[in-house]
């Protein structure tokens, strides 16, 4: 299976994100970095949900022109587990997620609807595969199929609350997710790639 990595960014690659996929113990694939000046929409937040959708969709038409089988969408700041993409490709599933924490939090991306409106993120990693609602997209393993028949949006238009009845942006992997529920894909946490953010 060929396979495409796929990175956005503003300016620069992390030096231990070029490690991790230079690293890499499975050889049948290529890394794309797409890099596009960020615009200013005002809000911070909402500035960088729109310009990270707008960078992601932008790589994915390119991406999509490739002969790639699957696609791994990594942030310019996330370090890869050296077995991440022989890891991914064991699992014949459309959309998977690696581990990775928020900055500064406890909480890792990823998670499940708790309740109407209320979404949980996870506090721990769980192992072997689990389905989920959410995917970081900072580090998700996704076919073509799925690839084709979905984009991504800033999701800074929509809010939802965490447990603790705290409101918050539904922001772009919440988005993402949606959509791919809408469109009838699972969504999956591997919980053999534990990825390091250096955010």
């Amino acid at each position: 299976m060929k396979v495409l990595i796929v990175t956005i960014t503003k300016d620069t690659i992390h030096p231990e994100c070029l490690e991790s996929v230079l690293n890499q113990d499975y050889a049948n694939y290529t890394w794309m970095i797409h890099m596009q000046k960020p615009a200013d929409y005002g809000d911070p937040l909402v500035s960088a949900n729109k310009n990270c959708a707008d960078n992601r969709n932008r790589a994915r038409t390119l991406a999509l022109a490739s002969d790639a089988d699957y696609f791994l969408f990594l942030d310019s700041d996330i370090a890869l587990p050296k077995e991440a993409i022989s890891e991914f490709l064991k699992q014949p599933k459309d959309i998977q997620g690696g581990w990775y924490q928020m900055p500064k939090s406890k909480r890792w991306v990823c998670g499940s609807w708790a309740a109407d409106n209320v979404f949980a993120n996870y506090m721990g990693v769980l192992p072997s595969l689990i389905r989920v609602d959410m995917v970081g997209v900072g580090c998700m393993f996704i076919s073509r199929k799925a690839l084709s028949e979905l984009t991504f949006e800033p999701g800074t238009d929509k809010q939802c609350r965490g447990p603790d009845g705290k409101t918050m942006w539904l922001g772009e992997c919440g988005a993402f997710g949606n959509q791919a529920s809408e469109k009838g894909y699972d969504l999956y946490m591997n919980g053999s790639i534990i990825c390091k953010h250096h955010k």
